[in-house]
């Protein structure tokens, strides 16, 4: 397939910018977005790159894929190991910081050399999923370690832990009913007006400490800081606010599925 870096580089800018358009995010907003502005031309730059050498390598989208989800169980665990040494916390940081890099890839991959797929697209969204299951799982063993020195609370990020694993396995559960149950919800409109007060109340937190890039930099950053100074309560708020969170997302789904189907 011929193609040259800058075709790459021109469909990859109007190809992100339109996606992350459709999701409300602009990515040419310096002014009050910068460091969206800014990580978004990291990432599409080096994702032209490594487009460009897997054209060149016959590389398939779905093997890029599948290094973002290696990536991400490996990220996981050097968070989790870091109590050892602080360059594995470096390490897992640098990997969560980076590894959206192959994201962006993948997608761009298999719309210019046509190998879009189905199984393609639940892969890339599995994948994005289990990332961030193993870094909050990372992050909660890097709190139960450092809460080594606090006694019993040591205990209760291990519990938050289990009850997040079981919120996002029983969200699973829902994929493949979605399509029915919003196209029920939306017949009963009337009858569900409380459970819809329910979402936009919900939607105001949905996207504080969420899945998204910003959010993980933030907590890797403030992980890095804990290495100088300690910010361990500030940390563990935030990880007690995602498992609450997840928790609350999963009720909603529940009474959603039970009065649609009602």
């Amino acid at each position: 397939m011929k193609i040259n870096y800058k075709e790459i580089r021109d469909y990859q800018y109007s190809s992100q910018i339109n996606i992350n358009k459709s999701l409300g995010i602009n990515i040419n907003d310096f002014k009050f977005s910068f460091y969206t502005f800014l990580k978004s031309r990291f990432y599409i730059e080096a994702s032209v790159f490594l487009i460009f050498l897997s054209i060149k390598l016959n590389l398939k989208p779905n093997f890029l894929t599948s290094i973002y989800f290696v990536l991400g169980i490996i990220g996981g665990v050097f968070l989790s190991i870091s109590y050892q040494s602080d360059y594995f916390l470096i390490i897992g940081v640098l990997i969560f910081f980076s590894k959206g890099i192959f994201d962006w890839s993948d997608g761009g991959l298999a719309r210019i050399t046509k190998r879009t797929s189905d199984f393609g697209i639940f892969f890339d969204s599995w994948s994005g999923k289990m990332g961030y299951i193993s870094f909050v799982s990372g992050f909660s063993f890097y709190l139960f370690n450092f809460s080594n020195y606090y006694g019993f609370n040591s205990l209760i990020f291990i519990i938050f832990l289990i009850i997040f694993l079981i919120c996002k396995s029983m969200e699973v559960n829902f994929i493949n009913n979605e399509n029915f149950i919003n196209k029920n919800y939306k017949k009963k409109f009337k009858k569900l007006n409380r459970l819809d007060k329910l979402k936009k109340k919900f939607n105001l937190l949905k996207n504080l400490f969420d899945d998204r890039a910003r959010s993980i930099d933030l907590i890797c950053l403030l992980m890095i800081i804990n290495l100088k100074y300690n910010v361990f309560l500030v940390l563990s708020i935030i990880f007690c606010f995602i498992v609450l969170k997840s928790i609350i997302s999963l009720i909603y789904k529940l009474l959603k599925t039970i009065n649609a189907n009602s």
